[in-house]
């Protein structure tokens, strides 16, 4: 698991991918070990302790999400008929810091003392998504994500308008954390609908489910 979350060259650590762990990288003649504390995917903010045997000067780069970049795929088959408020930030020990992104990273290089702490929050909001028009089911419909996550419908949340449900770019969602709901899963509420994460659905019972939802100007 560590080598699918960094991978290195040289003198620089590539932070791939955001999950709570620990790993220690031999880099160079030196040895380095780095600690990620997260809730991700349920939040975008990550505390990463960088952790040298001794000071030492190194580049880390930290991959920003795709979802963060207003990328929804790589290629464009998607776009989101929403653009984000908020971007990634970061601070160093407690301090901000501003980088600019290259290649989907952000890149620090500085000396690296023992203990040192990097914080990345990457602000989430509920995203209308559209597919590319040569995709003909999917014209005029939306589908809903936060953060990485895509959103689906389940008969179970909406069980007396699940037929009549429609969205419109102009809906307001709010996000719910639910614990006891699916093992703890938060939850898009908006005027017209419920949605859980895709990945949990279809865990109560038998019942309709859709991801792409039709446009209220649509129907």
């Amino acid at each position: 698991m560590p080598g699918l979350i960094y991978s290195q060259a040289r003198d620089t650590v590539y932070v791939n991918l955001y999950a709570g762990s620990e790993a220690t990288i031999a880099l160079g003649t030196r040895e380095l070990k780095l600690t990620w504390e997260t809730d991700y995917p349920r939040n975008g903010k990550v505390r990463l302790t960088v952790d040298p045997a001794q000071a030492a000067t190194f580049t880390l780069k930290l991959r920003i999400p795709g979802w963060a970049r207003d990328e929804v795929l790589p290629g464009g088959p998607y776009t989101s008929a929403n653009k984000l408020d908020a971007r990634p930030s970061f601070r160093i020990d407690g301090q901000a810091v501003e980088v600019a992104p290259a290649d989907g990273y952000l890149p620090l290089t500085r000396e690296w003392k023992p203990g040192a702490v990097v914080e990345l929050d990457s602000p989430m909001q509920v995203r209308e998504v559209t597919a590319n028009a040569e995709v003909a089911e999917d014209r005029g419909k939306l589908s809903l994500e936060y953060g990485p996550l895509v959103y689906a419908v389940e008969e179970v949340n909406n069980p007396t308008s699940y037929d009549a449900i429609a969205v419109s770019p102009t809906d307001q969602f709010a996000v719910r954390y639910r614990a006891g709901l699916l093992g703890g899963v938060n939850v898009i509420e908006g005027k017209r609908l419920t949605a859980i994460p895709y990945y949990a659905w279809s865990n109560r019972g038998i019942g309709k489910m859709r991801v792409w939802l039709p446009t209220a100007a649509s129907r």
